[in-house]
C-alpha cells in the first residue's frame, strides 16, 4: 500500500512548530506582568496552526485506514467499518482507550 503518511504527519509537526513560533515572536512582556500579543493582520500564526490541524486530520484517517485493512484487510475493513465508525469507535476498534477520560463539566 502507497502512502504519503510520512508527509502528512511532516506537514502537520512542521506547520505547528512555526505557529508556536510566529507566536512566541508576537509576545512581549507587559511591564505589568504576563505579555502584550502583537497583532498580526496576516494571521500567519493562526493559518499554521489551521494547516497543522488538518494535516493532523489527514494523517490519523490515514493511519486508521493502513492498520484497519491489515487487520481486518481491505473488503471487509471498508464494508463493515470505513466511513461507518467515529473516530472514537475507530481507536476503540484496534484496542485504544482512555482508561481515565477528562471530567465532564
Amino acid at each position: 500500500m502507497i502512502a504519503n503518511i510520512d508527509v502528512y504527519f511532516a506537514i502537520a509537526v512542521e506547520s505547528q512548530a512555526e505557529a508556536e513560533r510566529l507566536e512566541n515572536l508576537a509576545r512581549r512582556p507587559n511591564p505589568d506582568g504576563g505579555f502584550i500579543i502583537t497583532y498580526d493582520p496576516k494571521r500567519k500564526s493562526f493559518k499554521n496552526s489551521l494547516i497543522a490541524i488538518t494535516f493532523a486530520g489527514i494523517y490519523l484517517e490515514s493511519l486508521l485506514y493502513i492498520v484497519g485493512v491489515q487487520k481486518f484487510g481491505k473488503y471487509e475493513y471498508n464494508k463493515k467499518y470505513n466511513r461507518k465508525l467515529s473516530y472514537e469507535e475507530k481507536l476503540k476498534l484496534f484496542g485504544v482507550t482512555d482508561e481515565n477520560p477528562p471530567l465532564s463539566g
